[in-house]
């Protein structure tokens, strides 16, 4: 994984699945393709960085 959204393989491919899934859910409404791309990828972008941020943060010490 590059980082880069624009870049990366499995990003591009999981803002295309939710894309997908979205507008099927939807009752797959005619030309509002985009629609739903546009919030797959806020979606998946949102679901990158908390992973990221997760990632990057310690795990709370146990407390005595």
């Amino acid at each position: 994984m590059t980082g880069d959204p624009w870049v990366d393989p499995e990003f591009d491919r999981k803002v295309r699945e939710t894309a997908f899934f979205l507008w099927e859910a939807a009752g797959k409404p005619f030309g509002q393709e985009q629609e739903f791309w546009f919030i797959a990828l806020e979606r998946t972008l949102r679901e990158r960085d908390a992973d990221i941020r997760l990632k990057d943060k310690p795990p709370p010490r146990p407390s005595d």
